[in-house]
């Protein structure tokens, strides 16, 4: 969707899509917290994780997506 969006030039949220925990690591200077977390799987408002640090962001990663628990 969010591709979508900017192709149509409608305003949304920074966008980064991670694929493993050294991806996260890679864009520790570049986050800026509060931000969200949503699993690619998920629809709607589903799948969503407020974070509200770097480690926070680190432990929701390594518990419920890269695990693949979800």
């Amino acid at each position: 969707m969010h591709e979508l969006f900017e192709k149509l030039n409608i305003k949304t949220p920074k966008t980064k899509i991670i694929n493993s925990i050294d991806e996260y690591n890679q864009l520790k200077q570049d986050l800026k917290f509060p931000c969200l977390l949503k699993d690619c799987n998920s629809a709607g408002s589903s799948g969503i994780y407020k974070i509200l640090n770097f480690n926070e962001g680190f432990n929701v990663l390594q518990s419920n997506f890269i695990n693949g628990s979800k």
